[in-house]
Formats: C-alpha cells, sequence, structure tokens
C-alpha cells in the first residue's frame, strides 16, 4: 500500500530530478563539442544526479493484515557491460577495460537469463530480518 506521503514524496523528487537534469542540458548546450573536459564533467553530474534518484528508493508497504517483516534478499547475478578504450595493445584494453568497470565507469547491466526461479534468491542473513510492525503479531 503506497501512502499519500510516499506519492508526495516520490512526485517531489522526480521533479528535482527533472529540473536539475534540465539545468544540467542547458548549460551542455553551450559547451564546445571539442571541449572534452566539459563534456566528461558534464557526464559525471548527470551520473550523479541519476544515481541520487537510483539510491533513494520509495518504500511500498504491501496491502494486508498480515504481520509486516522487512527481509533482506540477495540473488547473484552477472552483469556486463562495454567499455571504449584505447589501447596499444589487446592486454592493455582489457585492463583498461576492467579498471574503468571497477570505478563504475563503465555502464553495467543485469545479463539476459538472470533471475529466471525462486532458488536464484535467498536471505543471505536471517539476523537482518526486522519485524516492521510487532503489534500486528498475533500474540
Amino acid at each position: 500500500m503506497i501512502t499519500t506521503n510516499q506519492k508526495s514524496d516520490l512526485l517531489d523528487r522526480i521533479s528535482l530530478v527533472c529540473t536539475q537534469l534540465a539545468e544540467t542540458k542547458a548549460s551542455l548546450e553551450s559547451v564546445d563539442p571539442q571541449d572534452e573536459a566539459a563534456i566528461t564533467a558534464h557526464q559525471r553530474v548527470i551520473h550523479r544526479i541519476l544515481n541520487g534518484f537510483i539510491e533513494k528508493p520509495v518504500e511500498f508497504i504491501p496491502a494486508g493484515e498480515s504481520t509486516l517483516w522487512r527481509v533482506p534478499v540477495t540473488s547473484d547475478a552477472t552483469i556486463s557491460g562495454t567499455a571504449l578504450v584505447r589501447a596499444d595493445s589487446l592486454d592493455d584494453a582489457v585492463e583498461v577495460a576492467c579498471r574503468m568497470a571497477m570505478q563504475g565507469k563503465v555502464v553495467m547491466t543485469i545479463d539476459d537469463g538472470n533471475h529466471r526461479r525462486l532458488d536464484d534468491f535467498y536471505c543471505p542473513d536471517e539476523d537482518g530480518v526486522e519485524l516492521v510492525e510487532p503489534e500486528c503479531q498475533a500474540a
């Protein structure tokens, strides 16, 4: 169940992201296409704006009468991306690409074929399970 406050918070955050992106776009439009440093700086700003939105998800509370729990869930998955690099050899190119990925400079996405079965998901730490609404638990 989503509350009015959660919806309002999400709308506010979307508006802020849109405003920040519009300001960055306006600034980027005035940059010389040959100015790699300025373009890279704008890319970092855009990345920071989008990451800030992604890293603060709105917590949706499921409707119902049962006890509410917060359970950590993990899935092992393969992520992949493609880096454009300049290097003198294949080995150097691979090393530079891997370093860029490690530093978060390569867009990585979850590969197709991941998460096909319930067995792909697990609770990594049952001590991390929290009872959210103890007053709802049957006595």
